[in-house]
């Protein structure tokens, strides 16, 4: 049985953890520029 609200879970989580992880290489990428 395929759960409607599980994926919609799954799908938030994969986004937050995307826009955070584009953030952290935002950030070693000034701190980059900055040495």
């Amino acid at each position: 049985m395929f759960d409607e609200n599980m994926h919609y879970k799954y799908v938030s989580f994969n986004f937050q953890l995307g826009k955070y992880s584009i953030l952290i290489l935002i950030i070693i990428f000034l701190k980059l520029i900055d040495c």
